[in-house]
């Protein structure tokens, strides 16, 4: 159980999400409700998501990339260093005009899974 906004939230092994909200009656005793917020907190996710992660690639945004890098720099006085590798798809344009916006999508997926192959899980790739 996790406290949340003066509430409990209880994860059930079905996945869904309870609100289990207590509080005390003038005679002494308690009231306790409860409600389903399974669904608010997979929007709440999935915005909070949506907002730090491009839409197309899944990768970090510019936003989230911004915060890690200024983490990295926070950690540089430790000893430890950081790169910053900038990469550009030449003549780009080129296949979204001949090819199309879905092949020139289906590019962008494909170079995005392939760095994300490349690296360590504690580097960044994003777009």
């Amino acid at each position: 159980m996790a406290q949340h906004d003066g509430n409990y939230l209880q994860h059930l092994a079905d996945g869904r999400i309870i609100a289990i909200a207590q509080r005390p009656t003038t005679d002494g005793g308690w009231l306790v409700t409860c409600e389903d917020v399974t669904e608010q907190q997979r929007a709440e996710s999935q915005i909070a998501f949506m907002a730090r992660h491009d839409a197309l690639t899944k990768l970090p945004n510019r936003t989230l990339l911004a915060e890690r890098i200024e983490l990295a720099v926070a950690q540089v006085g430790r000893g430890s260093g950081f790169a910053v590798f900038c990469l550009d798809l030449d003549n780009f344009k080129q296949v979204n005009d001949t090819l199309g916006h879905p092949v020139g999508d289906e590019l962008l997926c494909a170079v995005a899974d392939r760095l994300n192959a490349c690296v360590r899980e504690v580097d960044t790739v994003a777009r």
